[in-house]
């Protein structure tokens, strides 16, 4: 793969990742807003998704580096994270259920951008080309521009097509994953 292409797949990769971060996680306040939660639950769902996030990651870290597959770590945990969103529409009927659903979406989802970020170290560090402030980029500038766009078809459509432009943004992250080197195992 040319130099020029594997920086153009890891800089779609972190536009994709950092998009779907802003469409699936950006949102979560306004739309527990919109069900009627009250601040405190908010504030519980919150602390949810920090506790998921401070209890699963180094478990992934763990795995990554005694299996030495990133790649494959990253698209099982996209792929399982897509009906889980889906999950946040029942949140209109359950505190509970969101509780369960926002720890699932951390615990897959949003542990994966650390893993991305490996990903790419590991390559660098096996010769690979990539130019990761380059490519990392593309991440903030997406999730920008992301931010513009997805408010806006908020107040358009409403919050229940959060699940599915995320559905729609994960499903293009794997095509650009499945098709991106993976590191050699070590």
């Amino acid at each position: 793969m040319t130099v020029k292409a594997t920086n153009a797949r890891f800089s779609t990769l972190q536009g994709l990742y950092w998009s779907s971060f802003c469409v699936l996680c950006g949102y979560l306040v306004p739309l527990y807003r919109h069900y009627g939660y009250s601040e405190i639950t908010i504030g519980t769902l919150s602390m949810i998704a920090s506790l998921a996030s401070v209890l699963v990651q180094p478990l992934w870290g763990i795995a990554c580096d005694r299996s030495g597959r990133l790649r494959r770590i990253f698209l099982g945990n996209i792929l399982t994270s897509i009906p889980i969103g889906f999950g946040l529409l029942l949140g209109s009927r359950s505190a509970v259920w969101t509780g369960v659903a926002v720890f699932l979406i951390t615990s897959t989802f949003t542990s994966m951008g650390t893993v991305l970020d490996s990903w790419s170290m590991k390559l660098i560090n096996q010769g690979h080309p990539i130019r990761y402030s380059f490519t990392r980029s593309f991440g903030s500038l997406a999730y920008a521009a992301m931010a513009i766009l997805f408010g806006r078809m908020l107040d358009w459509a409403g919050m229940r097509i959060i699940p599915f432009a995320y559905a729609l943004l994960a499903g293009m992250m794997v095509l650009i994953a499945v098709l991106t080197s993976a590191p050699a195992r070590e």
